[in-house]
């Protein structure tokens, strides 16, 4: 389905401008804000390697916790086909970015403010010494767990009604029960929207900013689409087995339980 992956990720990053562009912006100021502590002049050239850096952290963002509706919309196209079932390309994702628009907007919305709170965090703590120091490793934890919960926050959202609150109570579950195959699909998409893009800035010489508009094409072509499919196939299975199935089966007990009543009685004339 490589063609498929190619268009979904295409239509992804196209929804994704409007959001990206904010996630950008706030990293940039951010970065702005780090870099007036060390030098009090920024030139041209030094600007451009503060939005660079920007971009690459908001494309990150966008692999790692998603965009709201957009990645609603991804979710629901990815997950039939890491089930194997069909999916109308822009149908289907519009009407899952409607159908889920309220709630993947409020989960947009506590993203943000835990992205500000995870960074102000690791700035005091990284300012202290000695036990409260200490405690900026918690905060890396309690990052990386919060990460992998987005494995399972979409994926449910589309697939079930559920109130917030379940969600991240049973994507918690899901992250803590299935935890080695959660931190093989977080490496894999650090490796691929991370150190990849740093390897190519160390490697690239003259050739660095080339490099990384081909790594921002492939994202847009590819490795987008690529990363939810990844995302849905590790998270959907677990999904249908401790989720899907205990439904199903309640209910196919239900009918045979409910034919069984409504069956006549025959006696012994009959």
């Amino acid at each position: 389905k490589f063609w498929h992956f190619s268009k979904t990720s295409m239509l992804y990053s196209i929804t994704l401008i409007p959001t990206f562009i904010i996630i950008a912006f706030l990293m940039m100021i951010v970065t702005l804000k780090m870099a007036e502590g060390v030098t009090t002049e920024i030139t041209t050239q030094e600007s451009a390697w503060i939005i660079l850096p920007a971009l690459f952290l908001a494309n990150l963002y966008t692999a790692l916790w998603g965009m709201g509706p957009a990645t609603a919309g991804v979710t629901y196209i990815m997950r039939n086909f890491s089930r194997e079932e069909h999916a109308w390309l822009w149908s289907d994702f519009k009407d899952t970015v409607k159908g889920n628009f309220k709630q993947a907007i409020v989960v947009f919305l506590i993203d943000l403010v835990m992205a500000v709170l995870f960074y102000v965090a690791i700035v005091v703590y990284s300012s202290m010494t000695g036990f409260m120091a200490a405690l900026v490793g918690i905060v890396y934890l309690m990052i990386a767990i919060y990460t992998m919960m987005h494995f399972y926050i979409y994926p449910m959202m589309v697939t079930f009604d559920l109130k917030l609150k379940d969600l991240y109570r049973n994507a918690l579950l899901f992250t803590i029960s299935k935890l080695p195959s959660n931190l093989f699909v977080a490496a894999v998409l650090v490796l691929l929207h991370l150190v990849l893009p740093i390897y190519l800035i160390f490697v690239g010489g003259q050739y660095t900013i080339i490099l990384l508009l081909v790594f921002l094409l492939l994202e847009i072509v590819i490795l987008q689409g690529f990363s939810a499919f990844l995302v849905n196939f590790n998270a959907y299975p677990k999904l249908k087995k401790y989720m899907i199935d205990p439904i199903t089966e309640q209910n196919g007990a239900a009918e045979k339980e409910e034919q069984l009543f409504n069956e006549p009685i025959k006696t012994d004339e009959e």
